[in-house]
């Protein structure tokens, strides 16, 4: 069972994501013009960092290590008449042996979701949420931050 309520128009959600750098190069998931970190709904029963390592290796096939916490952010946000409060852990995460340095793709039937690494300079660029990203991908705290975005 996921961490994701509903409660008539209100949606609740916990949520991990993995901050995977390399070479210069972020990890990050594109849904076609979209892009945001690597990141998986927290199971209950589990920690935040055991789904995250989890789910990562299901969804892709490959093995991540998180190292440390790094962000908690409070998402609040509206689509299609329902509002959602998504509260993400944030946590700096190496890659395991073998992991694809190319595009890939999702491994789990029916998901669209596209890998790809993005150079840390382009960051800035792109349409990546939240959007406090693109700021603190160069700049992370040797502490844990707190954010409260509303997109």
């Amino acid at each position: 069972m996921d961490w994701h309520f509903r409660q008539g128009d209100k949606v609740c959600t916990f949520r991990a994501a993995a901050v995977l750098i390399d070479n210069d190069r972020v990890l990050v998931q594109r849904s076609g013009r979209e892009f945001a970190l690597p990141a998986v709904r927290v199971s209950a029963g589990s920690t935040a960092s055991e789904t995250l390592v989890r789910e990562f290796r299901k969804e892709t096939g490959v093995h991540i290590t998180n190292t440390r916490l790094i962000w908690v952010d409070e998402n609040l946000w509206s689509s299609r008449g329902t509002d959602n409060h998504t509260v993400t852990f944030y946590f700096l995460a190496e890659c395991g042996e073998g992991f694809p340095y190319e595009k890939f793709g999702s491994q789990k039937s029916g998901a669209s979701v596209l890998f790809e690494w993005a150079e840390l300079e382009n960051v800035k660029t792109i349409n990546i949420y939240p959007e406090f990203i693109k700021e603190k991908i160069t700049d992370i705290s040797d502490g844990i931050e707190h954010f409260i975005s509303r997109e």
